[in-house]
């Protein structure tokens, strides 16, 4: 993961933005996906890139 952000949107609620670098990269339903265990997080936002070389 190259960039994490989290804040509170509601009482126990948080929204996080991550940016992943990977040499293989999966769809980002993928890494939404092993999030889900956290209900805490009511909306996720992520860019998935290529690790370059």
């Amino acid at each position: 993961m190259s960039d994490l952000h989290v804040w509170r949107v509601g009482r126990e609620q948080f929204s996080c933005a991550a940016s992943i670098v990977t040499h293989e990269p999966k769809d980002p339903a993928f890494y939404k996906s092993l999030l889900s265990v956290h209900e805490e997080i009511a909306h996720v936002t992520l860019e998935v890139n290529r690790c370059p070389g």
